[in-house]
């Protein structure tokens, strides 16, 4: 993405990435980068004839690869989130401020969070935008502790809210405590752990449909 002097809010980050077609999904709690992959197999296309046999091979064990640290970049991240027992754990029907999902589970930004958020911190949205949020697909943003990840020696060149060793960027460990607790995020304060099964999933379809309707409507320049 080019960088102006311009200030520009959440919107603008949205039409700007939308324009650049910017490949990155998400699948479960992991980046998988398509747009790389496919590239990568492109290049690889193009080998002669002769090294066809090589080529599958190395397709085989390209895809074996990435997912096996797929897996085990999800696992350490779960393992790392559950390290103390969560409300749900507890049969408690309150935060319990394990910090359970502060260090195992990203926080999307909708357009709203980023406004309010930015206003609490004093500071101008697009400042908020660039030191404290990163794009992990082409249509969300969330916060962020670092841009990489390394887990067990495997790059997974993803965007996560944190690296390994820490939580989410305003998440206090020491002391159990979100730092933007008043302005979190619409996301964090929907989920609750001890919601488990069906009534959870609901309430966070329902949260997720709510903003990719706003979303939609931003894109196409409504209001």
């Amino acid at each position: 993405m080019k960088k102006t002097g311009e200030k520009k809010k959440f919107t603008d980050y949205l039409l700007i990435l939308n324009d650049e077609e910017i490949y990155w999904s998400v699948w479960g709690q992991l980046f998988y980068m398509d747009g790389q992959k496919e590239s990568t197999l492109k290049i690889l296309t193009s080998i002669e004839h002769s090294l066809c046999i090589y080529f599958h091979v190395f397709v085989e064990y390209f895809e074996i690869e990435l997912e096996a640290a797929m897996d085990n970049y999800n696992d350490t991240l779960y393992e790392r989130g559950r390290s103390k027992p969560t409300a749900y754990d507890l049969g408690r029907y309150e935060c319990v401020r394990c910090g359970g999902c502060c260090w195992a589970w990203p926080c999307s930004i909708t357009p709203d969070d980023s406004l309010r958020i930015s206003k609490y911190l004093g500071i101008s949205e697009s400042v908020f935008l660039e030191n404290y949020t990163v794009m992990i697909n082409n249509d969300l943003r969330t916060l962020r502790r670092t841009e990489w990840t390394d887990v067990s020696g495997t790059r997974q060149d993803g965007y996560r809210l944190w690296d390994i060793n820490t939580p989410c960027v305003f998440y206090d460990d020491s002391k159990g405590l979100c730092n933007i607790h008043s302005v979190k995020p619409e996301e964090g304060r929907v989920y609750k752990c001890w919601e488990e099964g069906k009534i959870l999933n609901d309430k966070m379809q329902v949260l997720r449909e709510k903003y990719n309707k706003k979303l939609r409507s931003l894109l196409a320049g409504g209001k």
